[in-house]
């Protein structure tokens, strides 16, 4: 997993503008995303078709975001629009660049379930034409899907990411947001840990972390059948 992500940040330092994220696990994958857009001081925005576009800001104490609307975000409601007020706003820093030398922000587009898009042209000649403008300009799109599916002519200017399913360290990680909730029982968080790491075959880990996540929840308020389970083994 980890170097999934470190892949990505030497996408980002050689200015790789769009980027295609194969996985169903989009909150755990923008998380991990944004972290990175932090730490490479990246202004880090998001998309979907329910929250329109949102900005995502690092509060001071460096813990916890605040995600609002952005401020294009009335202006792009379909895929179609979104790309257009990037292209516009993108068009707009270049020239301010050359006229002021000021130089456009660094900004990375997490767009969600972009595969359902594909089949608009339009979406497929903004993409095409963006290419350019998102390397003069140091912005990157990452286009983020539950599946691979590139349309033919997209294939040269995108870059595939296939992302791995989680690993130990993410469902500790998973484990400590949940006990950060409420209290919970050592016994518990121990039993459920070593149920992860002794499978013989590694297949809790084919699981979503959403899936192990819920896992933990359940075994979390069911007390009475998680002692008899301890008892079984």
């Amino acid at each position: 997993m980890d170097k999934t992500f470190d892949d990505l940040r030497v996408m980002l330092k050689a200015n790789y503008p769009l980027l295609y994220f194969a996985t169903s696990e989009y909150d755990r994958v923008k998380q991990k995303v944004r972290r990175i857009a932090f730490d490479m001081n990246y202004s880090f925005n998001s998309w979907d078709t329910v929250e329109g576009l949102s900005s995502h800001t690092k509060k001071q104490t460096g813990k916890y975001v605040e995600v609002d609307k952005h401020k294009l975000h009335s202006n792009t409601k379909t895929a179609e629009a979104l790309l257009g007020e990037i292209k516009a706003l993108i068009e707009g820093e270049l020239k301010e660049e050359a006229d002021t030398n000021k130089i456009p922000s660094k900004e990375i587009y997490f767009i969600e379930d972009f595969h359902k898009y594909f089949k608009e042209e339009k979406v497929l000649v903004y993409l095409r034409k963006l290419t350019s403008l998102l390397k003069g300009s140091n912005k990157h799109l990452i286009l983020v899907s539950p599946f691979f599916k590139l349309p033919d002519e997209l294939e040269k200017y995108v870059t595939i990411v296939n992302v791995p399913l989680p690993d130990r360290d993410d469902l500790q990680i998973r484990l400590n947001d949940v006990k950060d909730k409420e209290e919970v029982n050592p016994d518990l968080e121990n039993f459920s840990l070593m149920r992860f790491r002794n499978d013989r075959h590694g297949s809790r880990f084919g699981f979503q972390i959403s899936k192990g996540e819920r896992w933990f929840e359940f075994k979390r308020s069911n007390t009475n059948n998680f002692k008899r389970e301890r008892t079984n083994h």
